[in-house]
């Protein structure tokens, strides 16, 4: 027989502290030996959970699997903000979590729809096609793709520039220009870009540093030297790229002939791809 201890062991899973939710969807977990399973919203609103679903993960702790417990929810009604989830085991409390509910604007959409491309999650090469589904009030993994649009290759578009806080306020303003850019990125970590700005006279830049991504996130920072004399250090605060588009959002300083400037940055243009 396992000991009171035990059989009083539960554990609240779903929502996680601190997580957010919306549509529609579950409170759930697991607890060793209760009769009944309440789950209470912000003190004012209680339900009954179904319990007893098989939990095979839980038999070494509680000696049987019957232990799952879950109640459907549209996070909707609750309204927007934190709430706090209580789950009770014959009215004692064995777990808690506060979530916070970022609703569409409706309780229940109906006749929408809708699918985004998500790329490089799960992992970085990989990428999912997520699709509305009304039911669930959410959007579910449609179609899983085996590539995503890579970072290197050739681009053909503008580098603009806002120079601000300049050391001779006569270089304050709006600067722009075309340009072919060629990128590369080496072990998915190190970035090199090159680019030919079309200005009159002509001149070249070579932007160097390190790529990081996180979740489907891109980010870059390093160094850049161009050969008109201009050089300095940049980061981005959006860095985006498609089959057929890549743009660079950031900011930066940069130091040419003893003036200094601070810049915000957008560089990037259409890949040279042969028409289809």
């Amino acid at each position: 027989m396992l000991p009171a201890a035990a059989i009083a062991a539960g554990a609240l899973e779903n929502p996680q502290p601190g997580g957010r939710e919306s549509g529609v969807g579950i409170v759930s977990g697991w607890h060793c030996g209760a009769g009944r399973i309440d789950i209470e919203f912000d003190g004012n609103r209680t339900y009954v959970a179904a319990y007893g679903t098989a939990r095979a993960d839980t038999q070494s702790t509680c000696g049987r699997s019957d232990t799952g417990f879950s109640l459907l929810i549209n996070w909707n009604t609750l309204g927007a903000g934190a709430h706090v989830v209580r789950a009770l085991a014959d009215g004692v409390e064995f777990g808690r979590a506060t979530a916070t509910v970022v609703p569409l604007g409706s309780e229940f959409w109906t006749g929408k729809s809708g699918s985004m491309r998500l790329d490089n999650f799960p992992q970085a090469g990989k990428g999912v096609i997520a699709e509305w589904q009304e039911a669930k009030q959410n959007f579910v993994i449609r179609d899983t793709l085996q590539s995503v649009p890579a970072v290197n290759g050739s681009w053909f578009g503008p580098v603009l520039e806002q120079w601000h806080g300049c050391s001779d306020p006569a270089y304050n303003g709006n600067h722009g220009a075309n340009a072919t850019w060629s990128v590369s990125m080496f072990d998915g970590v190190n970035l090199s870009i090159n680019g030919n700005i079309q200005t009159s006279p002509a001149f070249s830049c070579s932007y160097t540093g390190t790529h990081a991504l996180t979740g489907s996130q891109h980010a870059a920072s390093g160094t850049f030297s161009c050969s008109n004399g201009k050089q300095g250090n940049w980061h981005t605060t959006d860095f985006q790229v498609s089959e057929r588009a890549l743009s660079l959002v950031g900011e930066g300083n940069w130091t040419q002939q003893g003036i200094t400037c601070q810049m915000k940055f957008l560089l990037g243009g259409y890949r040279h791809l042969p028409f289809p």
